[in-house]
């Protein structure tokens, strides 16, 4: 288990986000804006030291970014996550991890481990994140998806 975060006193009172699948793509767009915007954002992603968009934007942000490891498909890596946010109080659950399997499938052509893959991460991914996100387990709001 990683370290747990802590909000300062003087972070305590700005908005929180935590944000799925914010090492590229959408969730890193959200955790820029929402940083931009004034919120404290904890931007999660498999992998952390391979995320150099995300760690340059964390160091930008004075103190109001924190990384955490999650895999939205691994239970103990949500539940892990859940620990290192800690009792943050999550204002808003940005769930941007996804993905989109192989491409050119027809019906009769299915490549159904992909599919399943799929499945996974965008559908029981966000599932298994909103139960177990700190102190988020009554949040203001959910976003399962983004259009």
């Amino acid at each position: 288990m990683g370290p747990r975060y802590e909000l300062s006193r003087t972070l305590s009172s700005m908005p929180v986000a935590l944000v799925t699948g914010a090492n590229r793509g959408l969730g890193l767009e959200f955790a820029r804006q929402y940083l931009a915007d004034g919120w404290q954002v904890f931007p999660t992603c498999r992998d952390p030291a391979a995320a150099n968009e995300l760690q340059r934007l964390t160091q930008k942000a004075g103190g109001k970014a924190a990384i955490v490891a999650m895999d939205v498909t691994d239970a103990k890596s949500v539940r892990a996550a859940a620990a290192q946010v800690g009792d943050a109080r999550i204002d808003l659950l940005l769930n941007c991890a996804g993905i989109t399997g192989v491409s050119g499938q027809k019906v009769g052509k299915v490549n159904y481990d992909s599919w399943a893959r799929v499945l996974d991460v965008n559908t029981m991914g966000p599932l298994r994140v909103i139960p177990r996100c700190g102190t988020c387990r009554r949040p203001k709001s959910f976003k399962l998806n983004y259009r």
